[in-house]
């Protein structure tokens, strides 16, 4: 199959790395997997408070912007901070301005719009503060690279203090002073701050010299810190572990009602929580409406101020991820890349939503919409090791512009271009893709069932802040039970473990989820859980695999044994110990596996064929096979409808309306949109209610009895003749064709 997994070392250990690991031998065996193996290294990730953080008062480019800072405050100058619209800008405009009144300021601030002005400095609004009577901009997370928009404040009479982390071009605008920490040499710890520690660095400084202290707003230096995925390590790691306990003591209004709105106890916020729960919640106002909202929040005064702005936050979060949801129903995962357009999609989500695409399915992701100017815009990932900006770079003659970096681009182009562009993008990423392999999975540690305990998890939370750079320790184990399973979320919680102990595991990577009753092999993170105040673990499985050991390579191709249109009872004899793959009613009495619960064999024999191309690379990544057995005969023709609307009397009658939604295609020998489809037009009609929640189907009989004309039928019509065409081409292509398709 194509998971790829680097073992840990099970070999000894440098004693003296257990002594520097406070004793722990499976600590210090984590830092010698990583190459981690420096005392001083050592000694940083596990108490990074042990050393003073690094002294940047002498920095000129700090003094600079210290200095034209102060003058405007001795002149009583007007002082506006630009920001940008995602956390780490947010954050950032909301210190610098707390900053700046404690001194006395008279300070404005503006975050950018999206859509209407983009990232970074806008003319249109340097103009506008110009004439607000602005002196002075200090920017924030942006900036570096608005040469035009800084000379423009110039003509205007106003001066520009840059404070930006982004890496800066060959020449640096011409501004008043440029703050840019990637300017320190390589190696250096304060070199990876993230744009609110780099404001942070100039506020501190900016109070130390009037006599007063800035760590109380070292709780918006952490949040931006893990939001902005800088690496935690360095200047930014002891930055986040002194601004934690503020955040979880949450004495700032807006942060305590934004825990609150999310449900959050302070006291136990940490990375995860801001990462996953705060983030995304802020970062929701500059995608949908506008990051204005976010800095108010942080600005507030008082609960009473700050809670209506928290709601709205997560009103718009809720309306993100719905607005997401849709975008992920819409597309059809395809062989090589996801490349698509819909004008109804929201320009703010479709980043996030190829994101998860290409995370998910781990393929190129291309989305994109309408734009307010009457262009399309498109955003784009990839996973590791193919570079899509490259890719953008390709097909430069279709675009009006594009930016970005190898993981994650943008770019825009006129609906004219629209087609071109989409054939020059697939035959970009098929060059791209050519000899790619998926990233392997490098596990940290060696452990049994019998050690994933509360002790562990304790053990193990020394290395915390994990993050970027520093990540979750990932841990092999083989030999786990599984015991039980549920569908939970957008994946399953499985019950793994051994005849003496178990732990709780969320799956949520997408594909199969292992069944119950056998036993595998897996790579996973753990975190400490609580339930009605007991401690417990919760795993989270990023990998398994049926048996021991996992296969660390791509399958390198199989042998075929074409024995297309004969009986299957023949092809069964010549091959009687082969694992059977079969769908559909007819074949449920027979022996053999679905796509669901395939399992690794040498000799693979598929009695039907599957209904998509996507379905027939899942089988054989999960068995794995030597040999290939093409035992299938002609696709027997059916009325879909009619065999549909049997299994959902049968559900909704046995099973209390409950299916998952894998089993039920795999029933039915369709793809899981073919059965999403159906289920539209059945609701449409007023057949049937019906709601998928994390990969489940929860049904409902409606009162409506016949079945509607109109797109949802065709839609429907449409996905039943594809499926028939795959499965007719499956039985007719030379074998040739056959061996060319690739896991």
């Amino acid at each position: 199959m194509s998971l790829r997994v680097k073992l840990p070392s099970e070999g000894l250990v440098p004693p003296e790395m257990v002594l520097w690991a406070g004793g722990s031998s499976r600590l210090a065996a984590i830092f010698f997997n990583r190459g981690i193996t420096s005392q001083e290294e050592i000694e940083h990730i596990l108490n990074p408070l042990a050393r003073p953080e690094p002294d940047l008062s002498s920095y000129p480019p700090l003094a600079q912007a210290v200095a034209r800072i102060e003058a405007a405050l001795a002149k009583g100058e007007k002082v506006a901070v630009y920001g940008d619209y995602d956390v780490d800008g947010i954050t950032a405009t909301a210190l610098l301005v707390t900053a700046l009144e404690r001194l006395g300021a008279e300070a404005d601030w503006h975050i950018p719009h999206r859509f209407s002005e983009g990232y970074g400095m806008h003319s249109g609004r340097v103009r506008a503060l110009a004439e607000a009577g602005v002196n002075l901009i200090i920017t924030c997370d942006c900036g570096i690279s608005n040469h035009a928009e800084i000379e423009l404040a110039g003509k205007l009479g106003m001066d520009v203090v840059v404070t930006d982390h982004h890496l800066p071009p060959p020449e640096l605008p011409a501004a008043a002073a440029v703050l840019n920490l990637k300017l320190l040499p390589p190696g250096h710890p304060s070199r990876d701050l993230p744009g609110v520690g780099t404001a942070f660095v100039l506020a501190r400084e900016l109070l130390r010299r009037q006599g007063q202290e800035a760590d109380d707003l070292l709780d918006l230096v952490a949040l931006g810190v893990i939001a902005d995925v800088v690496p935690l390590l360095g200047h930014s790691r002891q930055l986040y572990v002194r601004g934690l306990p503020l955040l979880q003591q949450a004495e700032r209004p807006g942060l305590a009602a934004l825990f609150a709105a999310a449900g959050l106890q302070p006291g136990l916020v940490d990375e995860e929580k801001l990462a996953f729960q705060i983030a995304p919640r802020i970062n929701a106002a500059g995608r949908l409406d506008t990051g204005s909202i976010g800095v108010k929040l942080l600005l507030a005064g008082d609960a009473a101020a700050a809670e209506p702005l928290a709601q709205e936050l997560n009103c718009l979060n809720i309306l993100r991820k719905e607005l997401g949801t849709r975008i992920l129903e819409d597309i059809e995962v395809e062989d090589q890349a996801v490349i698509a357009y819909n004008p109804d999609w929201h320009q703010g989500v479709i980043g996030i939503a190829a994101g998860q695409i290409s995370s998910r399915y781990q393929v190129p992701a291309i989305l994109m919409t309408a734009g307010g100017d009457g262009n399309i815009v498109g955003s784009c990932r990839s996973p590791e090791g193919i570079d899509i900006y490259k890719v953008l770079t390709a097909c430069s003659e279709h675009l009006l512009k594009f930016g970005g970096h190898p993981a994650a681009a943008g770019f825009s182009l006129t609906g004219e271009k629209l087609e071109s562009f989409c054939q020059a993008a697939r035959q970009a990423i098929a060059r791209e893709m050519e000899g790619w392999t998926r990233p392997e999975l490098a596990a940290d540690l060696v452990v049994q069932a019998g050690d994933i305990t509360p002790d562990l998890v304790a053990e193990l939370s020394a290395l915390a802040p994990c993050g970027e750079g520093n990540p979750r320790p990932l841990l092999f184990c083989r030999g786990l039970a599984v015991k039980s399973i549920r569908p939970a979320g957008s994946g399953n919680i499985l019950t793994l473990g051994d005849r003496w102990r178990s732990f709780a595991a969320g799956f949520w990577e997408g594909g199969p989820a292992p069944e119950p009753g056998g036993s595998i092999g897996g790579v996973f993170t753990v975190a400490q859980d609580y339930y009605r105040g007991e401690k417990s673990v919760m795993a989270t499985l990023k990998a398994w695999w049926p048996g021991d050991e996992p296969p660390v390579v791509l399958v390198p191709g199989f042998r075929y044994e074409d024995m297309r249109g004969l009986p299957w009872r023949h092809v069964l004899r010549e091959f009687p110990h082969g694992a059977v793959y079969r769908e559909g009613s007819k074949w449920q009495e027979h022996p053999g596996n679905t796509r669901v619960n395939i399992e690794p064999a040498a000799v693979l024999v598929l009695l039907t064929p599957p209904p998509s191309l996507a379905v027939l690379r899942q089988i054989l990544a999960f068995a794995d096979p030597e040999t290939v057995v093409l035992g299938f005969s002609p696709d027997e023709p059916r009325d879909f409808l009619p065999d549909f609307l049997g299994a959902l009397k049968y559900i909704l009658n046995r099973q209390g309306g409950i299916v998952p939604l894998s089993p039920l295609a795999a029933a039915l020998a369709q793809t899981e949109e073919t059965v999403l489809a159906a289920l539209r037009l059945l609701a449409e009609s007023g057949i049937i209610d019906f709601e998928l929640i994390e990969g489940r189907l929860i049904l409902a009989k409606g009162a409506g009895t016949a079945i509607k004309a109109g797109p949802r039928r065709d839609r429907l019509r449409l996905l039943l003749e594809e499926t028939a065409a795959f499965k007719k081409w499956l039985y007719k292509a030379n074998l040739e064709e056959i061996k060319k398709i690739k896991v």
